[in-house]
């Protein structure tokens, strides 16, 4: 079993904890201990469970590479040459699909569309270029030719690339959408053509949103040439007629990833030829010579650039080190005038943070890179990268390569390195800055050779300990701090996560014998290696508060390891994604390739009080102002006291942290008092009078419960938004009819709409378009019961005959109807997602005897479950507006 030990080592990372002595020397079980306590998989060992993931959030697959070569197996080295894969695409040819564009590699958007270049098989070029290797690999995910393919054997492609395709260039319209993104790659003239076909990859895309100067509306993206030292490939567009404008290559420069709008200007940055890295800005007036290619270098760094972001009235920049250069660091801008950055402030940047202020080992510092970085709630927050298996390459050149399986065991691990993430508020105060360790760990190993091996040694902040978790987000795949966006509000954070590649590596590496000693070692641990398969998406609500997983395993595909780019919008995030498992093409299976996906925020679980997606059992008793709260998380009782008998209940997330509020509204004063989950605070807000009936819910779309209340006398509606504090008053309705808001076009907002129970007559304000939409559903014994039955992201029209028993619902995934005869005459409706599976689930209580029963979505199956009694009323929003009306 050491053996073993020694092999999941060498594979995955660490399991357990012991306490190792600082002064000794650590063995690679000693490693792989160390980092499984520092970690999930520690927190699985211990028979513990992590925090469920995509509870609240909606994803849509909008667009998706598709097989463009067959695969016969690995081309024999020639003569003869081996065949052009590409004369014969998919569906002319024979073998298995083979998809080799991997990457949404760089992501923009201009006039309300998506455009985005894309890169193939870049693990394979990773593996080449970082790593030396090129002797071909398959695995029953991908494979990589190398020197053996037709476009190494035949076109003379280096064999460290030779995996390399060209890009494509894509158009995608989120209006008409209908699953596909349009490929303008064929529109391109002959000479720019070429130059796509000799361009690496498309890492970089960026937007000119127009100005006096330039009113048109651009799209640049750009990479690196195919051939070495052969500069930067351009492309530009005009993003209204979707024309090419032209193309171009910058022989001085060779990368380039991120853009930044800022202020009127356009800025990036970018590695030089030469060595090191520039900021630019592009220049926007048309009369400038060499226009639209006109750029002014405004910044100089010591490594390349990658990253941008603005905070403080400040540009930041983030570096990688590259090939014997600087070490990767976060660099700082003057403040930015009015009229933005220009070459006179080349020479006042400041670099801010290294690599070596957190990595105690000077050797794993060389091989960070910085990642992603944002501005967010007032401070500046930034992430490092890790290529795996480089950190082991760099020790094996300085310290020599380790001499047997052990050691090199150890030297794996002791120079592994999971993303750490940091945060400062105070760049620019003049004084020295006050950076905050958010996750990462208080000792790193460090190789030392008086001691013979590595050591444990306090991280260079002092030993400071992180405030929130393990470096990885706690998950020691997570290798690259990918990309950083805010989205309604709130902070959302993609990883790369290398394990998927790990494990189908695992039959080339290990015997059968040792993959069931694998296998029987991590059952022993309670670690499903599956768990962790998928990049990782996570978000920080507020500063105060711990980053929640959204998801953990590749935003609802465990092959696409990384999320590449994002983009985001009022209503949507979108995320460009990272997916070089290029045998996956069976379509019973998770695929591989690109894919451009949109999140939108699931409507919180209503009465979810413990923050876990799914919504608990509560009643309310008048006579005490008591709640009774089953948590769904750990079944315990939740029982504040917040009302009394003249007071109504209305919970829900007022303050935008995930979790329900414990809130009554006063009609007789008009008052609502709010408990705020996030801080424990009181909130007190007049908002209404004794007619007018509560109708909370976010009609802003900006994650928060708006306060609100409709006046049944005359059909208004008044709104106190939480996005911007201001009242919205609307007339929609009539005193016959009941309020019935929900998210009917599903663009996260609440719409406005009403019943009119006598005609059975249902009538939306669309929030995405303004439109009213009208819709006969129900009759006038028929109660409104709208929500997400079907899991789509939009509300489901539906009624709920009460003498019957029986539920009908127009579903909005497909517009068919579904029946359920779920209750009875004394049965009342308090539908909401009770298993935490996004669809919402049919469900009564009866009064009498205070039994729930409800009808789980999640496998069909009857939860029966006593919470309650007679003076007792159900907590539902749906259950006030009944009541209100039937009074």
């Amino acid at each position: 079993m050491r053996n073993c030990c020694r092999l999941v080592s060498s594979l995955l990372a660490p399991l357990v904890c012991v306490a190792i002595p600082a002064s000794a020397a650590l063995t690679g079980d000693d490693l792989l201990t160390y980092w499984g306590d520092h970690s999930d998989l520690g927190v699985l060992a211990a028979g513990g469970s992590l925090q469920p993931t995509l509870r609240n959030a909606v994803v849509e697959l909008l667009a998706k590479a598709v097989p463009d070569e067959y695969f016969n197996g690995i081309p024999p080295m020639g003569p003869p040459l081996p065949p052009n894969p590409a004369l014969t695409p998919p569906p002319y040819g024979e073998g298995t699909p083979k998809v080799n564009q991997a990457y949404v590699w760089g992501l923009t958007e201009a006039e309300g569309h998506l455009w985005f270049g894309t890169a193939a098989n870049v693990h394979a070029l990773v593996l080449g270029g970082y790593l030396s290797i090129t002797n071909p690999i398959q695995t029953e995910s991908f494979v990589a030719e190398f020197g053996h393919s037709y476009v190494s054997q035949a076109l003379g492609v280096p064999a460290m690339i030779g995996d390399w395709r060209p890009p494509r260039i894509f158009r995608y319209d989120p209006v008409t959408g209908q699953n596909m993104a349009r490929d303008t790659t064929s529109d391109l003239p002959m000479a720019h053509l070429q130059r796509l076909r000799t361009t690496l990859g498309l890492r970089s895309a960026g937007s000119w949103l127009g100005s006096t100067n330039s009113p048109r509306s651009l799209v640049f993206l750009a990479g690196p040439a195919l051939a070495a030292n052969g500069g930067l490939n351009m492309f530009a567009y005009d993003a209204r007629t979707e024309t090419l404008v032209g193309s171009t290559n910058f022989p001085t420069y060779n990368n380039i990833r991120k853009w930044l709008f800022h202020g009127g200007a356009l800025y990036t940055a970018v590695g030089k030829t030469a060595g090191g890295g520039a900021i630019l800005r592009w220049q926007d007036d048309p009369s400038t010579p060499g226009w639209p290619w006109a750029f002014e270098e405004i910044g100089q760094l010591d490594g390349a650039g990658v990253e941008l972001a603005v905070h403080d009235s400040r540009l930041f920049v983030s570096t990688w080190p590259g090939a014997g250069q600087a070490l990767a660091a976060l660099w700082m801008s003057p403040v930015v005038p009015a009229g933005g950055l220009h070459a006179a402030d080349s020479g006042n940047w400041q670099r801010v943070w290294k690599a070596t202020d957190y990595e105690p080992d000077p050797v794993t510092a060389s091989t960070y890179g910085t990642g992603a970085l944002a501005s967010f709630e007032g401070a500046l927050y930034w992430g490092t990268m890790h290529v795996p298996g480089v950190g082991l390459a760099a020790h094996s050149r300085v310290h020599g390569t380790p001499p047997d399986q052990a050691s090199q065991i150890a030297a794996a691990l002791g120079s592994h390195r999971a993303i750490s993430i940091y945060r400062c508020a105070d760049f620019g105060s003049g004084s020295s800055p006050t950076v905050e360790l958010l996750y990462g760990e208080q000792q790193l190993p460090v190789y030392a050779p008086v001691a013979g091996g590595w050591v444990l040694a306090p991280n260079a902040m002092g030993g400071a300990a992180p405030r929130f978790g393990h470096s990885g987000l706690g998950n020691p795949f997570n290798n690259y701090t990918w990309t950083m966006d805010r989205f309604q509000d709130e902070l959302y954070l993609g990883t790369m996560d290398f394990s998927y590649v790990v494990f189908d590596m695992v039959p080339l590496l290990l015997s059968t014998q040792e993959q069931l000693q694998l296998r029987l070692y991590l059952a022993s641990k309670n670690i499903r290696p599956e768990s962790f398969f998928g990049a990782d998406l996570f978000c920080f609500a507020n500063g105060d508060s711990a980053a929640r997983a959204i998801s953990r395993q590749g935003v609802g595909n465990p092959s696409t390891y990384g999320i590449r780019t994002m983009v985001s919008t009022p209503e949507r995030l979108y995320l460009g994604m990272a997916n070089p498992m290029n045998l996956l093409t069976d379509p019973s299976k998770p695929l591989g390739g690109w894919e451009l996906l949109a999140l939108t925020r699931r409507r919180h679980a209503e009465n979810d009080f413990d923050g876990d997606g799914i919504a608990d059992l509560t009643v309310y008793h008048p006579a005490s102002g008591d709640w009774y709260v089953q948590q769904s998380g750990d079944g315990k009782l939740n029982q504040p006291s917040w009302g009394w008998s003249a007071t109504i209940p209305v919970p829900g997330d007022y303050d935008g942290d995930g979790t329900a509020d414990s809130a009554v509204y006063h009609p007789e004063k008009g008052d609502w008092y709010i408990k705020q989950s996030s801080n424990g605070g009181f909130r007190k807000q007049a908002w209404g009078w004794d007619a007018a009936v509560p109708v909370h819910a976010d009609y802003d779309g900006d994650g928060k419960t708006d306060i609100a209340v409709y006046h049944p006398a005359r059909g208004d509606w008044y709104i106190l938004q939480s996005g911007n504090n201001k009242m919205r008053k609307l007339g929609w309705g009539w005193f016959a009819t009941i309020p019935v808001p929900g998210d009917y076009d599903g663009d996260g907002k609440t719409d406005i709409a009403v019943y009119h129970p006598e005609k059975g007559d249902w009538y939306i304000l669309q929030s995405r378009n303004g439109a009213m939409r009208k819709q006969a559903w129900g009759w006038y014994a028929a109660n409104p019961v709208p929500s997400d039955y079907d899991g789509d992201g939009r509300t489901d029209i539906a009624v709920y005959h009460q003498a019957a028993g029986d539920w009908y619902i127009l579903q909005s995934s497909n517009a068919q109807m579904s029946k359920q005869s779920w209750g009875w005459h004394e049965a009342r409706p308090v539908a909401s997602d009770y298993d935490g599976d996004g669809r919402v689930d049919v469900s009564v209580y009866n009064p009498s005897v205070g039994d729930w029963y409800i009808l789980q979505s999640e496998n069909g199956t009857m939860r029966k479950q006593n919470w309650g009694w007679h003076a007792a009323r159900p907590v539902t929003r749906q259950d006030v507006i009944n009541r209100w009306f039937r009074r």
